[in-house]
């Protein structure tokens, strides 16, 4: 029997995202989700953006901006 968790999973999707080192982690549903092969494309921020709908971009900005600068393990920014 298929749990609600399981099932929730399959709707949503997961991903992880390392941010020392800025590496993306997507679940299978994830990549299917965002209509992606696993094989075809590497999970990035940039990819992740160009699904948010365009009249929502500033409001992901605001919480969650895009860096100018790259990150480096133990520099802020």
């Amino acid at each position: 029997m298929v749990s609600e968790d399981d099932r929730a999973d399959e709707i949503t999707g997961v991903f992880l995202h390392r941010l020392p080192e800025d590496t993306w982690w997507w679940s299978d549903e994830m990549f299917r989700l965002l209509g992606h092969d696993p094989d075809a494309v590497t999970p990035t921020a940039k990819l992740l953006r160009g699904h948010v709908h365009s009249e929502d971009q500033a409001r992901l900005d605001s919480h969650h901006p895009v860096p100018s600068l790259p990150l480096s393990p133990g520099r802020a920014v």
